[in-house]
């Protein structure tokens, strides 16, 4: 018999399991006393246990859960408060195949997450989809996906982990149900647009000058004349544009004292646009608005930093729409540039810190 070309043909067709199980019989001296009918069923069952082992372990993998949690190891005597009867038939999943929800509510440290782990590793193991989330990251990463443009990416994704695993004709008629309201909801979106396009006719100029800007596409410089308008007299400087859009910080003072300077809340529509342009903006490479934003996040933190560069966004707006021109970008050498002096003083610290002596002297001098 030919083990070697059977053994790299089983590995070949990705039968691995077969190929473990057929080298395993080599091994066994009295593997010949059995029949071939069971030793090819020994070889298919080592097969279906490699796969469901592979199934499992990908399931797992994509759940990230956060405890190595299972179901045989939660102590019912531990001071929770299970009912013993009610934490098995939950175990069995039944609740989910119904698509009702699950809280288990406790205090602090008797083990909630550790609970929601191992109905979390049954459920993978039942050939069930889990997807490990925690409510305020999972909130805080749709609020930033919103802001840099990642939104629909990562609801894909969400609904990816969502729909593996088992889809039932139930399942089939929701889908279909919700791809109806979408499908309806972008002809209502399709029309307003035409609408807006046919009415744009007054704006178009003012719309290509916004669009110019890198991160600022159709969509957004609609909203940013809607919200502000084209006429710029209206504000005698770009300060008094930030300071009515509430892009800049607030001037909360008494007795001298600066208490604090939160930015107030302004014009929704409007500095969400701007914060979603200035996230679009910021990935434009070799652009001034991208190394303004770089600049400041190490000092002050991505928050700061964005709001920074949708003010710099609103502030060449307001130029542009009253001198009548395009954007012009500085590049990203612009601060380089200007703060030569600057950038010199703190290398020479810099250098003073280490422990060297330097003296600076311009290269025409030297030759």
């Amino acid at each position: 018999m030919l083990t070697h070309p059977t053994h790299d043909r089983l590995i070949a067709l990705g039968l691995t399991g077969m190929a473990k199980a057929l080298e395993d019989q080599r091994r066994q001296p009295d593997i010949a006393a059995l029949a071939f009918e069971e030793r090819i069923a020994m070889m298919i069952d080592r097969e279906a246990i490699e796969r469901e082992n592979k199934r499992l372990t990908t399931r797992l993998k994509f759940a990230c859960l956060r405890q190595s949690a299972v179901i045989e190891d939660v102590d019912m005597k531990a001071p929770r408060g299970l009912d013993k009867a009610l934490f098995q038939k939950l175990a069995a999943g039944d609740w989910i195949d119904r698509h009702q929800n699950l809280i288990v509510i406790g205090k602090t440290g008797v083990g909630k997450s550790w609970l929601a782990c191992a109905l979390g590793h049954k459920a993978c193991r039942d050939d069930r989809s889990v997807s490990y989330q925690r409510v305020p990251r999972l909130f805080d990463a749709l609020a930033l996906a919103r802001g840099d443009g990642r939104h629909a990416r990562l609801l894909k994704n969400l609904a990816r982990e969502a729909l593996r695993g088992r889809v039932t004709k139930h399942h089939r008629f929701l889908l279909r149900l919700h791809l109806n309201q979408i499908d309806a909801l972008d002809a209502a979106m399709a029309t307003v647009d035409a609408q807006v396009e046919e009415n744009l006719g007054p704006f178009r100029t003012a719309v290509e000058q916004i669009i110019s800007i890198p991160g600022v596409k159709n969509l957004g410089a609609h909203v940013i004349v809607s919200e502000i308008g084209i006429d710029m007299s209206r504000f005698p400087s770009a300060a008094h544009l930030l300071s009515w859009a509430c892009i800049c910080p607030g001037n909360d003072e008494s007795a001298g004292k600066r208490r604090s300077n939160r930015m107030r809340k302004g014009a929704p529509w409007l500095k969400a646009t701007l914060l979603q342009c200035a996230w679009a903006a910021v990935r434009k490479k070799d652009s001034y608005l991208q190394a303004q934003f770089y600049r400041i996040k190490v000092r002050r933190g991505p928050k700061k930093a964005i709001m920074a560069v949708a003010a710099s966004i609103l502030t060449a707006i307001y130029h542009m729409l009253k001198d009548g021109t395009m954007y012009q970008d500085l590049g990203c050498n612009h601060f380089d540039r200007r703060s030569t002096d600057q950038q010199k003083k703190r290398l020479v610290k810099r250098l003073a810190d280490l422990g060297y002596a330097v003296e600076i002297k311009p290269l025409a001098a030297m030759a």
